[in-house]
């Protein structure tokens, strides 16, 4: 199981750097549209179109990494107040719904890209397929979900231990 989480973390941290390399990317093309938009009156045609699309790789390529990081938000007002075994029990059982919402949403994106992929469905001014993004969507939750695993197992140990030492 070791390797297993091993090889997983392994591509949810490369999801998460190809994400940051793509947020760059979007940044460095919005300095240069800005530059050419207000010295030369030539900005880059479609560059929101563009970013609207990278938006998606960013989000859905970072989502897993930020899980697996304790990067996303969360509310200490409940947890807070509860001892180490409830936090332990009450993580796992949000581990547990994300795993389950997940898994669901990846597999409904999987399908709609495919259907996306047949109806060669398009942006509208510079015709870029959008199915591949609907692809990153699915991986993206497909990765959450693994990594929701990974957590569900890390806060199931913890409340075995917690039981172990009371």
């Amino acid at each position: 199981m070791k390797k297993a989480e091993k090889f997983i973390r392994l591509i949810i941290e490369a999801s998460g750097i190809v994400g940051v390399v793509i947020l760059l990317a979007m940044m460095m093309m919005t300095v240069v549209d800005v530059i050419l938009r207000y010295f030369f009156r030539r900005p880059i045609i479609g560059s929101l179109e563009i970013s609207i699309t990278l938006m998606v790789c960013i989000v859905f390529l970072g989502i897993a990494w930020c899980a697996l990081n304790d990067g996303h938000i969360s509310v200490d007002i409940i947890t807070g107040k509860l001892s180490k075994r409830g936090r332990a029990f009450l993580n796992s059982f949000d581990n547990l719904v994300t795993f389950a919402l997940a898994l669901i949403i990846a597999w409904r994106s999987y399908l709609e890209a495919v259907s996306v992929k047949k109806m060669e469905v398009t942006s509208p001014l510079l015709g870029i397929p959008r199915y591949p993004f609907v692809f990153v969507t699915a991986f993206g939750f497909l990765l959450l979900f693994f990594a929701a695993l990974i957590l569900f197992i890390r806060n199931v140990k913890s409340v075995k231990d917690t039981n172990e030492t009371d």
